[in-house]
């Protein structure tokens, strides 16, 4: 058995190895290298490391130092290793690393802190931080509110920059943004003290390594798609792109129990999912909602992306005003429509109006096929009734209802005088700029 006291003021640990266990008791750690519950590496080298998270660990090459659960700081931590070697060689690597960060004063440091979606390295000199962004996932260009703790957040609006409290209401670490031409510009600001800078690179460091370890994914499609992050517990969403007739529209889908909604801006609950509505500063603004256990975050996560999915694979539209009124439903390949007002004088005229292979016609009721719609005609019995057509793929469905929703359009736009003259009625037909004059139902100019 043998017994190691290594360390100083910011970290002291007793190591005691018996044969392949080793076994480690943290007598004195600085608040300032404390985890917050996300995986946070405070140093690293030849593939061992010192991090904190939760509570004193030793899993293999990695030693994790005192974290969110306080009433395990004083509880010895072991790891069993294949040989005593491998021990003995854990030990002489912790200890190396410990004394070197013992080194580090509290007043100077260099970190370079993250990974593939966001790499930062910083100096610290005294009450001076400054910082380069190294790497960074181009998806997270513009996402105002990335990650945030207790008054400081990271943004990214225009390009990287750092913002002490001093002059802002919290502490700012700004990534890339827009201006990309800026990109490697190395960010730096005075903070009140040294402690004070001390402790924001602290709380950058632990949000950058949560953006890093955070599980993030795109749902949905055109017509709304959001932008979710899960982390442990925590569920946060940012709205994309959104249809403008969703906004505002109150509960747009729900499968009973979960529920999309709009109403003032984006937001998100045990069972509701709010996006963009009335108050439109909040656009882009990113919602968060802590769940009870990392699970139900996941369940909801699940649940809210089908309900995406389903508002993307649906569309509901009332075009036209009193000449020729129709209500559209798309689910996936089926295109219902219905007609709610019609001016008689539609009624009978073969064709309507027509773009392409697209045409809208009066024959005997309303009907809709691959490319023709029909509208009300000679038959009054169904002229309420709703028709449907299941096209092959829900782009056609899609397509067919932009195309029968514009000729519904221009129908509106069309204009009709009729006159008597003599034996000859006339008439004339102004569809936007182009006049058309007939004599009998045919056509003199």
């Amino acid at each position: 058995m043998a017994n190691y006291l290594v360390g100083g003021d910011r970290l002291r640990v007793m190591f005691i190895r018996n044969g392949n266990k080793l076994t480690m008791s943290i007598l004195q750690q600085d608040e300032s290298l404390r985890g917050k519950g996300t995986f946070w590496t405070i140093l690293a080298r030849d593939g061992y490391s010192i991090k904190a998270q939760s509570m004193p660990e030793i899993c293999e090459k990695t030693l994790f130092l005192r974290g969110i659960e306080r009433s395990e700081d004083h509880i010895p931590a072991s790891y069993t290793y294949e040989t005593e070697a491998e021990a003995e060689a854990a030990v002489n690597a912790f200890t190396s690393l410990i004394e070197e960060l013992n080194r580090k004063t509290n007043d100077t440091a260099h970190r370079i802190v993250g990974g593939d979606r966001l790499q930062v390295e910083f100096w610290l000199e005294g009450a001076v931080l400054r910082a380069r962004i190294l790497k960074q996932d181009n998806r997270l260009r513009g996402i105002r509110d990335i990650a945030s703790e207790d008054g400081y957040y990271i943004h990214s609006i225009c390009f990287p920059q750092i913002r002490a409290k001093r002059y802002l209401p919290s502490n700012v670490l700004y990534v890339r943004g827009s201006d990309r031409d800026k990109d490697d510009k190395i960010a730096d600001d005075v903070f009140p003290s040294p402690l004070a800078a001390r402790e924001a690179l602290e709380v950058f460091s632990r949000l950058i390594e949560k953006i890093n370890n955070e599980e993030h994914r795109i749902v949905g499609g055109p017509r709304l798609k959001v932008r979710f992050w899960l982390d442990g517990n925590a569920l946060s969403m940012q709205v994309m792109e959104q249809a403008r007739e969703l906004r505002g529209a109150g509960t747009i889908a729900t499968d009973g129990t979960y529920f999309v909604k709009s109403n003032l801006y984006p937001a998100i609950g045990r069972s509701i999912l709010c996006i963009r509505g009335s108050e439109r500063s909040y656009d882009d603004s990113k919602a968060n909602y802590v769940f009870d256990t990392p699970e139900q975050a996941a369940e909801r996560l699940v649940r809210f992306t089908r309900l995406i999915e389903q508002i993307n694979d649906t569309e509901h539209r009332i075009v036209g005003s009193s000449r020729l009124k129709v209500e559209f439903w798309r689910e996936g390949k089926t295109l219902t429509m219905q007609v709610l007002e019609q001016a008689d004088e539609l009624r009978h005229p073969e064709t309507l109006a027509s773009k392409g292979e697209y045409i809208i016609a009066s024959a005997f009721c309303p009907a809709i096929d691959a490319s023709t719609m029909y509208v009300r005609g000679a038959s009054h019995i169904d002229d309420h009734e709703a028709c449907r057509y299941v096209y092959e793929t829900t782009a056609q469905a899609a397509e067919a209802l932009r195309q029968f929703a514009s000729l519904v359009e221009q129908i509106n736009t069309i204009q009709t005088k009729t006159l008597e003259i003599g034996p000859y009625i006339i008439k004339a037909v102004l569809t936007g700029d182009k006049l058309e004059i007939f004599r009998e139902g045919r056509d003199v100019a």
